[in-house]
């Protein structure tokens, strides 16, 4: 069986300029409402443009449709994963599970919302405004998960140290219906964060703050993005989209150039698991180039990359990546 997904996409993605949420210098009980100033044009089917419809009833938030800059969104599973921003400011958001025992097991943190199963659907996506330095949150849920729960907050601050010294503000997640049974609530952030053993991070949760830190109050079900700058000025990435094709039968992955600038082969490697692969690219990577990689010894959920190294940077850049599934 041959199983194709567009995991990565590294394009260069415009628009998103003023965008902001809707937040009272009265942060102790701020309502948040979406925002109509994203680029939410609708495809000629209706869909919003911060989604992608994956079937019936089953949709993709696509973040880099949205928000300036080149977005990369590694899966971890159905607990975990990485928004990484390579230009024009090199910062990755991990996004997960808020942690808590009782939470439920069809609960999913996924960007991939399916409004036809039985699993409760969230995701928390960064969006990046260039012009104005901003970040904006967008919040994501399917209707089981709105519909669950009497409460949803967005939680903006430092949330590790000793409670009566952190400084976090509250906000009423103000779910709408987005698209199709898919709800969003929107809240701006502010500008990049600093660097921070305790940056300043988003919490999603069914909870006040005080019912939180309550331990008669449970259980929390929400997600968290944390932010992590790793340049503040990277060099400029070439822009680019690579799919990759998975043939369960052969047990190898064609990665294909699908469209975008023209690459240097030496400047790209290939990896599976942190280690390379036996065949590499090389001399120039056009559009319509493919690289067959043998993934015999990979084991379910290992990683496998294609990176790049430009003339200014000392470590491989992330151009594309797919998970190796079950």
């Amino acid at each position: 069986m041959v199983r194709r997904r567009q995991i990565l996409l590294t394009t260069l993605a415009a628009g998103a300029t003023g965008i902001a949420g809707c937040t009272n210098d009265d942060t102790s009980d701020d309502s948040t409402e979406p925002t109509d100033e994203q680029d939410d044009e609708p495809d000629d089917d209706g869909t919003p443009a911060d989604l992608e419809r994956r079937g019936d009833g089953i949709y993709e938030v696509d973040i880099g449709a949205i928000s300036d800059g080149q977005v990369q969104l590694h899966e971890g599973g159905v607990t975990e994963g990485t928004v990484s921003y390579v230009s024009p400011i090199r910062i990755e958001w991990m996004y997960g599970h808020l942690r808590d025992a009782d939470v439920p097991e069809s609960f999913e943190i996924d960007p991939v919302l399916n409004t036809t199963d039985d699993a409760e659907n969230l995701f928390v996506a960064p969006v990046y405004d260039a012009d104005a330095g901003n970040w904006t949150i967008n919040a994501y849920a399917d209707e089981i998960y709105y519909e669950t729960r009497e409460n949803h907050q967005i939680h903006l601050g430092k949330f590790m140290g000793a409670v009566d010294d952190r400084e976090i503000e509250e906000h009423d997640a103000g779910f709408t219906e987005h698209h199709d049974g898919i709800y969003r609530a929107t809240v701006e952030f502010g500008p990049t964060p600093g660097d921070s053993e305790d940056p300043r991070m988003v919490h999603v949760s069914n909870m006040t703050i005080e019912e939180a830190d309550s331990d008669e109050t449970g259980p929390e079900v929400g997600g968290f993005l944390n932010p992590n700058v790793i340049d503040r000025d990277p060099p400029e990435v070439p822009s680019v989209e690579f799919s990759f094709e998975y043939d369960d039968a052969a047990q190898r992955v064609t990665i294909t150039h699908e469209s975008g600038e023209t690459l240097d082969g030496e400047s790209t490697w290939t990896v599976l698991g942190g280690d390379p692969t036996d065949k590499q690219f090389s001399g120039e990577i056009a559009p319509g180039d493919q690289l067959t990689v043998a993934v015999t010894d990979a084991s379910p959920g290992d990683v496998l990359m294609i990176a790049w190294t430009g003339p200014e940077t000392d470590d491989g850049i992330p151009l594309g990546s797919v998970e190796i599934p079950e």
